[in-house]
């Protein structure tokens, strides 16, 4: 089994590939929709949370964590498929040729990666990694997942201002679309 650093490291570089290949004004198209996803689960995650439990009744039962984070997970892959799937916000423009290019077109795949696979990484540390129990995962962290958790995009803004910052850049790729 490989360490949870590898799982995220290379789902992050698979996106990368992705952004390299759909270049940066599409990958940025779908940035959007993602962050105003993250600000959703950041800003009503209780609310969210207690509905479906009015609905499933699963607070108390041992396996509260692992649908909690099936939840998150769910939300998080379908707000990515319908950004990538559907018709995208796209950026007008064409990007740069050359190195400049490729790097602007890798670099907002990669932050997409980030965005996705980070804000997944966020909810199975707060849970308490819930997947042990499917084998995905065995305790401890290493070192380097330790350090990569402290900079999970939930993790970045100060305490209890992750949806002020996800917004907030949401609405700047808004007036950015806009001003283009």
């Amino acid at each position: 089994m490989a360490p949870i650093e590898a799982y995220f490291i290379t789902l992050v570089v698979v996106f990368g590939v992705v952004g390299w290949v759909r270049t940066f004004p599409k990958e940025l198209g779908v940035t959007l929709p993602v962050l105003f996803g993250m600000y959703i689960l950041v800003k009503f995650d209780q609310r969210l949370l207690a509905l479906m439990n009015q609905v499933y009744e699963f607070r108390g039962t041992p396996d509260e964590g692992f649908i909690i984070f099936n939840i998150y997970l769910i939300f998080m892959l379908f707000i990515t498929l319908i950004s990538y799937e559907g018709e995208t916000l796209d950026f007008s423009g064409s990007p740069p040729l050359g190195i400049t290019g490729t790097l602007l077109n890798i670099g907002s795949g990669l932050f997409n990666g980030y965005l996705v696979v980070g804000t997944i990484w966020f909810y199975l540390d707060e849970l308490d990694y819930p997947i042990r129990g499917l084998g995905l995962f065995e305790p401890p962290l290493s070192d380097l997942a330790a350090a990569l958790v402290r900079w999970l995009p939930q993790n970045v803004p100060p305490e209890g201002r992750a949806d002020e910052y996800f917004l907030a850049l949401g609405v700047l790729l808004v007036i950015l679309r806009v001003l283009r």
